[in-house]
């Protein structure tokens, strides 16, 4: 397993609190570095050195929305070189979200679930890809 950090960046500390309680569920034992200021996780990840398995962003959130974030770092050659994987978790189903998503060049996008049980599965399932995905950097 790769032993690279998940980043995850949502102001509802609802959901960040939930995501927490299903990565301990699922023993996930990287390090987890969560902002819920995205234009604190822009900065972050302007500077980022190391690499991490993949960052995990909201679209809806105050300030800078995920898209936007998409598109700062997507516009930044030194970061898109990186090719650190950009997934969005979203209650938003819009087409024009999700569509404006992969104009950006995310590599997925996710409909959050209601219930513990279904985003325990849908993050196994997202963590289990990225560590198997062979990476340029890794």
């Amino acid at each position: 397993m790769r032993p690279f950090p998940i980043i995850i960046v949502d102001d509802d500390h609802d959901d960040i609190e939930l995501m927490q309680q299903v990565l301990e569920h699922l023993k996930f034992d990287s390090d987890v570095i969560i902002f819920d200021d995205s234009t604190k996780a822009l900065a972050y990840l302007q500077e980022l050195k190391s690499q991490p398995l993949f960052i995990l962003c909201d679209v809806n959130m105050h300030l800078l929305d995920g898209l936007n974030l998409r598109r700062a770092l997507y516009e930044n050659e030194e970061h898109r070189l990186k090719t650190i994987p950009f997934l969005f978790l979203s209650t938003s189903d819009a087409p024009p979200h999700i569509r404006h998503a992969y104009a950006l060049c995310a590599q997925g996008y996710f409909i959050k679930p209601t219930n513990f049980d279904d985003l325990v599965e849908l993050l196994r399932a997202i963590i289990t890809y990225w560590q198997l995905c062979s990476h340029p950097v890794g």
